[in-house]
């Protein structure tokens, strides 16, 4: 019988002495860049491609760009069981991050030095949202159903529901590998407590786990693709 998935959430200091993995898996570290816990990570060199995609359209946040994408390897190398040197990180055709000499997925969501680093047995995807600079509710990205609960509450309560939304719809957009490129008003959210599903027509792949970590300062949602058969593509 399968293990069920459950997502484990790291701190420096807790993803710095991680043992590898074991299918299926799926951990998150969440962390502040400069963490003096992550110095084994830190320590680990840039590849040349690495340097390279500093320039390419999509790396964000790109101050903070090579030193994101050295964790990201040092990180997914330590749940690999593999050598940092050994593990490649480079983009796909649709701008996703897709990882070479490791059998894993990464997904990657930062805010200034504020970082959420995502690495699972099957396909994953993780954003982190700030709570203070949430903004109005952004119509557009919601579907009929979401826009009904949001026009149940007012205020803070409002405010924090869409961004529980939000965060929770942009990490599933990671995990299938589309990004904006797919209208996000086309996914529904239900969120319950630290949990969250997803329906989506469009990609019918049910989600192996969807959950929160949330503080008073920022919310983190990671959703968990179940393992792709051979062939299958998002």
């Amino acid at each position: 019988m399968a293990r069920a998935l459950t997502i484990e959430w790291l701190d420096a200091a807790a993803a710095s002495k991680a043992a590898p993995a074991r299918a299926p898996f799926a951990r998150v570290l969440i962390c502040d860049l400069h963490d003096p816990a992550l110095a084994p990570f830190r320590a680990v060199a840039p590849h040349a491609g690495d340097l390279a995609d500093a320039h390419y359209p999509g790396a964000s946040g790109r101050s903070h760009f090579i030193e994101r994408r050295v964790m990201l390897r040092a990180f997914a190398a330590r749940c690999a069981g593999a050598a940092p040197d050994a593990v490649r990180i480079f983009y796909d055709e649709h701008g996703a991050p897709r990882v070479g000499g490791a059998d894993v997925f990464v997904s990657v969501s930062s805010r200034g030095g504020r970082i959420a680093l995502a690495v699972a047995s099957s396909p994953v995807g993780v954003d982190l949202e700030r709570v203070e600079q949430a903004g109005p509710v952004i119509e557009d990205v919601l579907d009929k159903r979401e826009r009904q609960t949001l026009e149940r509450l007012s205020g803070d309560a409002r405010a924090r529901a869409f961004l529980h939304m939000w965060t929770a719809k942009e990490a599933y957009l990671k995990a299938i590998g589309r990004g904006f490129k797919r209208d996000p008003a086309l996914v529904n959210i239900n969120v319950r407590e630290n949990v969250f599903t997803v329906e989506d027509t469009g990609f019918p792949a049910e989600l192996s786990a969807g959950a929160y970590l949330a503080s008073a300062e920022e919310i983190v949602a990671c959703a968990v693709l179940p393992p792709r058969v051979a062939g299958q593509t998002f």
